[in-house]
């Protein structure tokens, strides 16, 4: 099991890759806002969610730097955001207004999306650093980080 644990370098591989990716996307209004997305899910998987409870957040769900995550099956519990998860979610949600949608992430046509989105999407970081990436892998590593 200790194979599945990505090490500091590692993670910092990751966050890095995350971050460059979003920033040089803003040339792109739709590319940037998936980029934004993308680097708040990857910061929220770190920060110990798994895929399925981030496909079923809702945009209320979001209290300024709490997250309430209260999955269907299971219990209510509240994560707390770091600054550069939030900065993420701030540039992902720009411009967008509570009554607009209700899910909080949402697909490049505008639909809710879905585990395997997001393992793809995972799966794609992975090449870029080199790395075979699932999401549950971030998600135990967030947990050995503590």
């Amino acid at each position: 099991m200790k194979a599945l644990i990505l090490t500091p370098e590692e993670v910092a591989s990751v966050r890095t890759q995350i971050g460059t990716n979003a920033r040089a996307s803003q040339r792109f209004k739709r590319l940037s806002a998936i980029a934004w997305r993308d680097a708040a899910i990857v910061s929220l998987l770190f920060s110990g969610l798994t895929s399925k409870e981030i496909c079923e957040l809702r945009l209320a769900d979001l209290k300024f730097s709490k997250l309430v995550v209260a999955p269907r099956w299971g219990g209510r519990r509240t994560v707390n955001l770091d600054v550069e998860t939030r900065k993420y979610l701030d540039h992902y949600l720009e411009g967008v207004e509570p009554e607009e949608r209700a899910m909080l992430f949402l697909s490049q046509r505008g639909k809710v999306i879905n585990v395997r989105t997001v393992e793809r999407m995972i799966s794609k970081l992975g090449d870029q650093v080199d790395l075979y990436l699932v999401p549950s892998r971030l998600t135990i590593s967030a947990s050995e980080e503590e």
